[in-house]
């Protein structure tokens, strides 16, 4: 099972190793997607396109992340 949040003694713990990889990977791809969908749409490049991207993942990152953060204790799975 994969979580970016689990609990340890009662307390949420975020691991951030696993929610850096996961916002690398919603960024990396939804930059990809904007700027193909503007180039393939458009019929032209706009560098612009990549910061809408970059910024959607972004946003997703963080949600994902206040998500997770809001999910309850007894939910989330326990960290060793």
């Amino acid at each position: 099972m994969f979580s970016l949040i689990g609990h340890r003694h009662g307390k949420r713990v975020v691991q951030w190793d696993k929610f850096l990889a996961t916002a690398l990977l919603l960024t990396a791809s939804s930059t990809l997607t904007a700027a193909g969908l503007y180039y393939l749409l458009a019929g032209q490049w706009n560098p612009l396109a990549l910061l809408v991207g970059a910024g959607a993942g972004f946003v997703a990152s963080v949600l994902t992340l206040i998500v997770a953060l809001r999910t309850p204790l007894q939910r989330l799975p326990m960290i060793k």
